[in-house]
């Protein structure tokens, strides 16, 4: 367990790192009337997103969001690219903006989560993961999100297992990793004594 712990570390901060953009992504196109409010320039800001030029977003999100600070997908949608620039601290309070005004959003609770486990506040991440599931059931991000924190973080595989088994179960096409930490997991439960 130790050395898959060391490498899925590594391979679970990579594997987050671009997690939780999609969903953001969807989100915007699932609210194409906001999104049309927002203008261009908000969808050139999501196109950079999109492109993984988080960096290039930040201006276009910025004037987005002084425009029509109440279009809290404009400002997840910065909170997104400030954390993946790694501005940890200027993403928080716009998570939080979000949560303000839609405590049940699932997108900005998985990405305080993240923002959490960056900074050691597990506890706090698992709760926020756990309510980003109870706010969207289907949200296989926040599953993954949880099952890795149980996993290498918190050091308490049997509570990973089942989340793991969810995030397969609601993924569009099963992950070729996860399939072998399942196999892991439940090969270390059997033996269990």
């Amino acid at each position: 367990m130790r050395c898959r712990s060391m490498i899925g570390v590594a391979v679970a901060a990579l594997w987050m790192a671009g997690c939780a953009a999609t969903p953001a992504h969807k989100l915007a196109a699932d609210s194409g009337a906001a999104a049309h409010a927002a203008g261009p320039q908000f969808d050139q800001a999501l196109g950079l997103m999109h492109a993984k030029h988080y960096s290039q977003a930040i201006p276009l999100l910025d004037t987005v969001t002084k425009a029509q600070p109440t279009l809290s997908l404009a400002v997840l949608n910065l909170a997104i690219a400030q954390a993946r620039s790694g501005h940890d601290a200027q993403a928080e309070p716009l998570l939080r903006q979000v949560l303000a005004q839609n405590p049940g959003n699932a997108v900005a609770l998985n990405e305080l989560g993240m923002l959490q486990r960056r900074a050691g506040q597990f506890a706090e991440a698992r709760q926020s993961y756990e309510q980003a599931i109870a706010a969207n059931a289907g949200y296989a991000d926040a599953e993954l999100n949880l099952a890795i924190l149980y996993d290498l973080y918190l050091q308490q595989p049997a509570q990973a297992l089942p989340h793991y088994l969810r995030y397969q179960a609601l993924a569009e096409k099963p992950d070729k990793r996860v399939t072998l930490w399942i196999a892991e997991l439940s090969k270390m439960a059997a033996t269990a004594p």
